[in-house]
């Protein structure tokens, strides 16, 4: 794969950013459109089986009919062939940057408008996803990046559609993480958009109080707390409307029948975080998708028309089960998950390695997907990305045939605006700030692209500055030194400068 650089014609591979047991993940470049993309080639040996290759090929088609601004755009479909003729399908997909709303929460605590704000643009990007006849199946902090411009949800590509796709599943692997996986799936497999509401509830808990609604220290501990104990309530949080702890509640009832919609909790807690939330686009038409293996091709149902449940021969009990997770990831997260479509690599100093307080690490049988390696520079292609001028030589495809991408290649037309995020209904807060500590102070600014920028600092009496990261940078460090250590760590929140004292 290393001397493959250019598939379909088309796609310029420059950095690996993500591997897998299912897919490799590269940043590349549309040499047709001139923008960057994000590249997920299958894995060389699952690529020889049909199966797969058909499996990749339904997840491409049903993630391109949504065109949600929280969820993560899939632009094509196509397949190369490399040195060997061995044939190597992949998915074209939006190249997002900023850190997993994991990674963020390691870093500390949101806000609870804030951790409400990105709730309700998750639950809007699953509503959509349900609207279109899709069932994500793994919804987690991981699968969630925080752009500029809002909160998307990644990992589409292992959505299973609302109905009859025995034929990809007939090893009755099960797909999802542990830690958010609800009762139905553990008894019968059903893939039902209500089994995504349950694991909302449980990003939602988990984002306001850093923990999930029971304690659990193994798999087998976390698969009968799902099936057997009531979760704990949400407990009182400032600035939390009591709606939203009966809303958790309701979201992890056991019955599915008993849960809200996702769209019904993407409006509670929109209302509740004071945000207007953006509407979808129109769907997206989508081309046919190759010639992989054309009969017993999987189709998906709009949203509402036959969505018919798939039971897989699946009996668990949940005490002795051993969960076999299978994840066709687009983000690769710590821990050898699966790789990450989207996000671009953090710089060194500010990687994640897997956290005993992420229940998504903690309780994540092998292979399951992890969030993204993410937050590093560079250009933002947000929603549909606009044309950006082309890198390398486009000439001097590799050794080995190449077949043309399925999808026709767009117009190339002018960039649409970068995407908002959600709405305030309260006036917008100040961009330019002093924030002060008992170390000294710092004047910050938050720019537009929601990166923050320390303009100038100060130490207090007695103390003196020991380390400076200006930025502008998605997080900012100005350390102060004398008594104490005051390690001021400032990043931008709904748009003004906000700083904790970090221990790191």
């Amino acid at each position: 794969m290393e001397a493959l650089r250019l598939l379909g014609g088309r796609y310029r591979l420059e950095d690996q950013i993500g591997t897998g047991g299912m897919s490799v993940v590269w940043r590349a470049t549309d040499e047709v459109l001139r923008r960057p993309v994000a590249v997920k080639v299958l894995a060389g040996r699952l690529a020889t089986d049909a199966g797969a290759r058909l499996r990749i090929q339904a997840e491409a088609r049903s993630a391109a009919r949504l065109a949600h601004p929280h969820v993560c755009g899939v632009f094509d479909f196509g397949e190369s062939t490399d040195e060997s003729g061995r044939a190597e399908p992949f998915v074209v997909m939006e190249l997002l940057r900023g850190p997993t709303l994991s990674q963020r929460i390691a870093d500390g605590p949101l806000p609870p408008l804030e951790a409400m704000r990105v709730c309700a643009e998750v639950a809007s990007g699953v509503a959509a996803a349900h609207d279109a006849g899709l069932v994500h199946r793994d919804i987690k902090p991981s699968n969630v990046i925080l752009t500029p411009g809002g909160a998307k949800v990644v990992d589409f590509g292992i959505a299973a559609a609302a109905g009859p796709l025995e034929d990809l599943d007939q090893d009755d692997r099960m797909i999802g993480t542990p830690a958010y996986l609800a009762p139905e799936r553990l008894t019968g497999d059903q893939v039902v958009p209500a089994s995504d509401v349950y694991a909302l509830g449980l990003l939602v808990h988990y984002v306001l109080v850093g923990r999930l609604p029971w304690a659990a220290e193994t798999t087998t501990q976390m698969l009968r707390a799902h099936t057997y104990s009531e979760p704990d309530p949400l407990p009182p949080v400032a600035g939390v409307p009591a709606e939203i702890a009966d809303l958790c509640g309701r979201c992890l009832a056991k019955d599915p029948a008993d849960r809200p919609t996702a769209a019904e909790v993407a409006d509670a807690l929109a209302r509740a975080a004071g945000v207007v939330l953006r509407p979808a686009a129109a769907p997206r038409e989508v081309a046919p998708a190759g010639d992989v293996a054309a009969d017993n091709e999987p189709t998906v149902e709009p949203g509402g028309q036959r969505r018919r449940q798939r039971t897989l021969a699946v009996a668990v009990g949940a005490a002795t089960v051993v969960a076999t997770v299978l994840v066709a990831a687009l983000i690769a997260g710590p821990g050898g998950g699966s790789p990450g479509a989207l996000a671009e690599q953090r710089p060194p100093d500010a990687e994640t390695t897997a956290r005993a307080g992420d229940p998504a690490t903690a309780a994540t049988v092998p292979g399951g997907s992890d969030g993204a390696q993410s937050g590093g520079g560079g250009p933002v292609p947000g929603g549909q990305p606009g044309p950006v001028p082309a890198t390398g030589d486009v000439s001097g495809a590799p050794a080995g045939s190449q077949t043309p991408t399925t999808t026709p290649a767009p117009e190339i037309t002018t960039a649409e605006p970068e995407p908002t995020p959600s709405v305030m209904r309260s006036p917008d807060p100040p961009r330019t700030v002093t924030l002060t500590s008992d170390g000294g102070s710092v004047v910050a600014r938050c720019q537009r692209d929601g990166e923050v920028k320390a303009l100038t600092w100060k130490a207090a009496e007695g103390y003196q500055v020991v380390r400076k990261e200006p930025g502008p940078a998605l997080v900012a460090r100005i350390w102060f030194a004398g008594p104490t250590v005051v390690r001021m760590k400032i990043r931008c929140v709904d748009g003004s400068p906000t700083w904790v004292n970090s221990p790191d």
